[in-house]
């Protein structure tokens, strides 16, 4: 729907692929877990910057 989706969606998404998972009619759910492989290496990166646990 070009109402939702305006012209600032992906900046704000920080790619076109959360759209296109929105338009599959994927749920949030499912969302979620494509993004679990990028959370991981996320945390291995930012644990070596964190000073308290």
């Amino acid at each position: 729907d070009k109402k939702f989706f305006g012209k600032t969606f992906t900046i704000h998404a920080g790619n076109l692929e959360l759209q296109q998972q929105i338009e599959l009619g994927m749920t949030a759910k499912e969302i979620r877990v494509t993004w679990q492989k990028d959370v991981e290496e996320f945390k291995k990166i930012r644990n070596k910057y964190l000073i308290y646990d």
